[in-house]
């Protein structure tokens, strides 16, 4: 009886002993691959399958100083959280999703839209998110893919035309964004790299 004691003791002491090792290397892998929100940039497209770890070492080799970290993320990697989504600096979305998401985007900022006027457009079904928003001026993305011809920028990445054909695609600037101008211009630095991208 007294063996099985001490079992249950070591066997409940080794147990607690796994759980704080899972959180302090929890806590070290989370320390070592994110920043806080002024020392990175988040770009989540609408995308299920894309080249992610490529486009993001990518622009982090563009990326200005005091930006530690560029990370490119599906929607669905926020499917359990949502307030990533809703904060980030950057989206890729096509005109179905610009309705559902309006809300979480700002327009295009005027020295892109002054620089790339030929694909800053309206965002299409933005009236809505206009009203819920309160946006001073409509809403508006930079056109980044386009169906009709098949032409677009960081297509290596973006699978755009296999997961909704038919559809044109808008590189877009979150509303929460901090690196859109209100501590920085670092996400229309990148903004201007993922235009060029192949």
């Amino acid at each position: 009886m007294k063996k099985g004691k001490q079992i249950l003791v070591l066997l409940h002491r080794a147990l607690l002993c796994l759980l704080a090792g899972a959180f302090l290397w929890g806590w070290i892998f989370t320390f070592l691959t994110d920043a806080a929100p002024e020392k990175k940039i988040t770009l989540y497209a609408d995308l299920r399958k894309g080249s992610w770890k490529e486009m993001a070492v990518a622009l982090e080799k563009e990326a200005p100083a005091g930006i530690r970290f560029v990370q490119v993320r599906p929607f669905s990697y926020a499917l359990m959280n949502s307030d990533g989504l809703r904060s980030a600096d950057l989206y890729v979305m096509s005109a179905s999703a610009v309705a559902e998401y309006g809300e979480w985007l700002s327009p295009v900022p005027e020295a892109l839209a002054e620089a790339y006027p030929e694909l800053t457009v309206r965002l299409p079904d933005a009236g809505a998110a206009e009203d819920t928003a309160g946006a001073e001026e409509p809403l508006s993305g930079i056109l980044i893919f386009q169906a009709a011809t098949g032409e677009g920028a960081a297509k290596t990445c973006l699978p755009y035309a296999d997961e909704r054909p038919g559809e044109d695609w808008y590189l877009c600037f979150g509303r929460e964004s901090l690196h859109t101008g209100k501590a920085d211009e670092a996400a229309l630095i990148l903004a201007e790299k993922i235009l060029s991208m192949p």
